[in-house]
């Protein structure tokens, strides 16, 4: 499984890099989970954002790997 994140006020990579690459890891029959992070620009200048960004690395952990 891939997880990949985009913020909504990117400034260095362009916003259909990402849809491109959700799409192409979709049809090569990989699991994606794509999550868009609201408020969010590509340096993580907010805790909210960096908060928001870990929680979404440990759901995605916890789901695809869990303990035990």
């Amino acid at each position: 499984p891939v997880l990949l994140s985009r913020v909504d006020k990117e400034q260095v990579v362009p916003g259909e890099q990402s849809r491109h690459m959700a799409e192409a890891l979709q049809q090569a029959s990989k699991l994606v989970d794509y999550r868009q992070l609201e408020g969010c620009d590509h340096a993580m200048t907010s805790e909210t954002c960096r908060l928001a960004t870990a929680e979404a690395l440990l759901d995605f952990l916890i789901k695809y790997n869990p303990p035990g």
